[in-house]
């Protein structure tokens, strides 16, 4: 009987040794059929029910801002025309200074609006978090994409603060509206390339940074505007599936349609390792605690965590008293990304103001209108592009001490 027992013991010795040496090759063997790592081991920020852990397996909370404008253009915070799109101005520029001296121009904005200060400063506020809008077009080509985003990740590192990935404009564009910067002819929803490109993108960026700890998560599609709420699900599901093929780890974020207020299209989560995202901008009529309340059931059904990854443009008044209802915890909101970290001015405040030049004010009015307004000069036009790009920089910005005092007295409770 007890040799028996220490062949059995044996056994299982062999076994457990086996396992061991084979793990990374059941691994591999996995991540090919969409495996999930478990959050009881999972070393990148993570869900654990309806919470988000960091690596450490802690209780987090991701409170910071979107760097919005930078690396997909919205013309309205350049001091231009509230509709106009990143295509729209990108085209007309061109068709002004010739494509050289337009790229040119966008290495510029792309190394200038946000650079390395940025950073330090937003880390240096007492924020864990910035939320990056990409444009699908800074990967395409010969656009720097990749070198931009490795860069933005080690001064991530550097100052200890989450980086969240956000696909603002699919392929084809996910919305009609210029925050998707839609490229004129099918959107993402109606074509069959557009949405393998989408796919190959986000398995392209998570394979690239599967092995960052500092990327809190991938934000699939920016406020979707999709025919049915079915299509967005089937949208979402493939975009995960493509994810885990290379990276079983990192959170993946979902947003709901209706600019990312609606998330009754989802059933439950396509991911052990998800979060929704809700975005909450009041105007008129004050919904917003019955809105937390739908946010709230939700969560509570899917044992999913809930995240606003944009709010704001409003008075101080509005965003303090929605900074105090995120805090409350009958929300249980698991953090927020205030829109947004810089631009031009505005009726509302914001973080960091760039005091536009009149020059470039008056030739991205020009340049954004849906309207011919006069007929355009290069001299003029190259002098405006100059003066904006040092207008971007940080040391040039005019802080809103009213704002950073609401926003981190919020970071204290």
């Amino acid at each position: 009987m007890a040799g028996k027992k220490r062949a059995i013991f044996n056994i299982s010795c062999i076994n457990h040794l086996l396992v061991t040496a084979l793990a990374p090759l059941i691994m591999f063997a996995g991540l090919a059929r969409g495996a999930e790592t478990s959050p009881a081991v999972n070393r990148m920020v993570h869900r654990d029910g309806d919470q988000i852990l960091d690596g450490n397996r802690h209780p987090l909370k991701l409170r910071g801002v979107n760097l919005g404008g930078w690396l997909l253009w919205e013309p309205w915070m350049w001091g231009g025309h509230l509709l106009a799109s990143e295509s729209k101005l990108s085209s007309r520029l061109e068709s002004v200074v010739g494509p050289t001296e337009m790229a040119r121009f966008r290495r510029e904005v792309y190394d200038n609006l946000i650079m390395e200060a940025d950073i330090q400063q937003i880390s240096s506020l007492g924020f864990n978090v910035f939320r990056v809008p990409l444009n699908h077009s800074i990967f395409e080509n010969e656009a720097p994409g990749w070198q931009i985003l490795d860069r933005l990740l080690s001064w991530a590192e550097r100052y200890h603060i989450y980086v969240i990935l956000d696909l603002h404009s699919a392929p084809g564009g996910q919305a009609k509206i210029f925050t998707a910067d839609p490229e004129g002819g099918s959107l993402l929803w109606d074509s069959a390339e557009n949405q393998s490109r989408t796919l190959a993108l986000w398995k392209s960026i998570a394979g690239r940074y599967r092995d960052r700890r500092i990327v809190a998560g991938y934000d699939l599609l920016n406020e979707p505007a999709p025919p049915s709420g079915s299509q967005l699900a089937d949208m979402d599901r493939r975009i995960v599936a493509a994810i885990r093929e290379v990276d079983p780890s990192h959170m993946v974020i979902v947003e709901g349609a209706k600019f990312a207020s609606d998330l009754s299209m989802f059933s439950e989560p396509f991911s052990i390792n998800q979060a929704y995202s809700f975005h909450m901008y009041t105007r008129k009529n004050d919904n917003r605690s019955e809105l937390l309340a739908e946010y709230r059931r939700i969560s509570r059904t899917q044992n999913v965590p809930m995240w606003c990854g944009e709010f704001g443009e409003n008075t101080y008044e509005m965003i303090d008293s929605t900074l105090t209802l995120f805090n409350n915890p009958d929300y249980a909101v698991a953090g927020w990304a205030l829109w947004t970290w810089k631009r031009g001015p505005a009726p509302n405040p914001t973080l960091m103001t760039i005091d536009l030049p009149s020059q470039w004010k008056h030739v991205i009015e020009r340049d954004s209108s849906p309207l011919a307004l006069g007929k355009p000069l290069r001299g003029e036009t190259l002098g405006a592009m100059r003066q904006f790009i040092e207008a971007v920089q940080l040391e040039r910005n005019r802080p809103d001490h009213r704002m950073i005092s609401i926003l981190t007295s919020h970071l204290k409770r």
